[in-house]
């Protein structure tokens, strides 16, 4: 899960991994330019992890997360 949405100055990510396990995270724009990359290390259950957004201007973003469990897309507004 992704929260606050609208994001406002960082991007909370609550992640819910079956092993200890690291998560490539981008964010990209509507025409898919990468304009935050990192990884995030996450142990066994669920882990919080906080993203730094505030160099983002107004507009609508994807956050990707991808590991070897798989990855997810989602859309947030700031």
């Amino acid at each position: 899960a992704i929260y606050p949405n609208p994001v406002k100055d960082r991007i909370v990510l609550n992640i819910n991994s079956k092993t200890k396990t690291s998560f490539n995270v981008s964010v990209t724009d509507m025409q898919g330019r990468i304009l935050i990359t990192t990884v995030v290390n996450v142990d066994e259950g669920i882990s919080k992890r906080e993203i730094t957004a505030s160099a983002l201007k107004q507009g609508t973003y994807f956050v990707k997360m991808e590991s070897a469990e798989g990855s997810q897309i989602i859309k947030i507004i700031k």
